[in-house]
């Protein structure tokens, strides 16, 4: 009886396959992971933008119209240089901090919105105020908003134009009736990811137009 079997020719050519078919398999589920990987690196910048707008808008909703001891100012300036923007936003709102017994946790506050730069990274800081009516000034509690900020921008609109800066006491006390922010994150260091950008566009409730504010000025001059 004749046995039948494989030559050492087919064995070395069925072993080639299969080992082309799994660096073809290995190929296509590592460049899989590294989609995955960058696509979820992407989403974490993008994330943590939003995250530090959703704050920025709570704060701007609840903005007081300048004036009295409770409600100063609001000053927005422009600094840095184009794609690189360090804007500063200042300004007085209501609010409330959750999961604190502090007396000052709900009220009257002022609140800084700054892009630190002196340490490794530059990180996007949100400073508050609590006690307004302190004998001394307290230093403001600081709070990080995002990490790895490229750019921070800030756009005022008056009722008839955009403006890069706003100070309500050169403005007749107004506020402007939207105000445009911009958060630019750096791409991460490890992936393929680029840098991303995410603007919100806020309306500022008790805001009025600015031709109307100086007018109602004028008239209360008279």
């Amino acid at each position: 009886m004749k046995r039948s079997g494989f030559t050492l020719l087919e064995l070395v050519l069925s072993m080639s396959i299969a080992a082309m078919m799994a660096l073809a398999l290995y190929s296509a589920m590592y460049a899989g992971f590294k989609a995955r990987t960058s696509a979820q690196m992407q989403m974490r910048n993008i994330r943590s933008a939003t995250v530090a707008l959703d704050l920025i808008e709570q704060d701007l909703q609840s903005i007081l119209p300048p004036g009295g001891t409770l409600a100063g100012p609001m000053v927005g300036y422009a600094m840095g240089s184009p794609g690189r923007e360090a804007n500063s936003l200042d300004f007085y709102c209501l609010g409330r901090d959750r999961g604190t017994n502090d007396v000052f946790s709900d009220g009257f506050r002022r609140v800084q919105i700054v892009l630190r730069t002196d340490g490794t990274s530059p990180v996007l800081v949100r400073k508050v105020t609590r006690n307004l009516l302190a004998p001394v000034v307290a230093e403001p509690v600081e709070e990080i908003l995002a990490t790895d900020v490229v750019a921070f921008s800030v756009r005022f609109f008056g009722g008839t134009s955009w403006q890069d800066e706003w100070d309500s006491t050169l403005q007749s006390d107004a506020l402007p009736t939207a105000i445009e922010v911009t958060i630019r994150k750096a791409p991460d260091r490890d992936t393929a990811a680029t840098a991303y950008s995410v603007t919100r566009l806020v309306r500022l409730p008790c805001a009025v137009p600015l031709d109307v504010a100086a007018d109602e000025a004028a008239a209360e001059g008279q």
